[in-house]
């Protein structure tokens, strides 16, 4: 729309007027947490926390893991590992970058959980390429900031070398199952008829020095194939 502007204004506040809420869903890995400090330790404070006036302090709606390591990189920094020049006032100062907004207890609620559902999760085939792409500028650091292991980054890197085509299996319209995990995860189920689920399980004894040895990155990839050549 025309004319039409919008400015978000970035507060600094005192770190220790602010404070987690209570209702949070996400929770981190600490494979997450520690690559959440790492990246804000080498990269500097990029993603302001969402935060609302609570009585005299501030509550986040978004950005509790932020916040935490922000804190914690201040009480304990992180070894061997030289920190931003932008975040040395900020922990000088012990500031924090935030928006803040107005919002009642039920809007807070809901942001929070939008800020957390909506932000898509990776295909693990274009995740895997274009981790390939970034060792090549960055062969010995490309792990320092990523929240995963050293074997699960070689799983990833494997998924961008599989030669997808040559597994040649039919696949017809499906019904998914996406259904949520207790722990937070997600199972996602493709419904095969007999036929095709033959032919999968042919395909996996045949191709599986090639597949991830992770179920969980073997499992992705796969899905991600069959939901690409049904058109979904």
């Amino acid at each position: 729309m025309e004319g039409l502007k919008m400015e978000l204004m970035i507060s600094f506040l005192d770190m220790d007027k602010v404070e987690a809420n209570p209702w949070n869903p996400n929770v981190q890995t600490e494979n997450q947490y520690k690559a959440e400090k790492e990246s804000i330790t080498i990269n500097g404070f990029l993603a302001p926390i969402l935060v609302r006036k609570l009585g005299e302090r501030w509550q986040v709606i978004d950005g509790e893991h932020r916040l935490r390591g922000l804190q914690e990189i201040k009480k304990h920094p992180l070894l061997n590992v030289s920190i931003h020049p932008s975040l040395t006032s900020l922990l000088l100062e012990n500031l924090i970058p935030a928006i803040v907004i107005e919002a009642d207890d039920a809007k807070a609620k809901k942001l929070t959980i939008i800020m957390n559902e909506t932000r898509g999760r990776a295909d693990f085939a274009r995740l895997g390429a274009l981790l390939t792409e970034i060792k090549i500028e960055m062969p010995d650091d490309l792990g320092v900031g990523l929240p995963y292991t050293e074997a699960q980054l070689t799983e990833l890197l494997a998924i961008s070398t599989f030669n997808w085509s040559e597994m040649n299996l039919p696949v017809r319209d499906q019904e998914f199952d996406n259904s949520k995990n207790d722990d937070g995860s997600y199972r996602l189920q493709a419904l095969l008829t007999s036929d095709e689920a033959d032919r999968w399980k042919e395909g996996l004894r045949t191709y599986s020095k090639e597949l991830p040895k992770d179920p969980k990155y073997a499992a992705g990839a796969l899905v991600t194939l069959l939901m690409t050549k049904a058109g979904m």
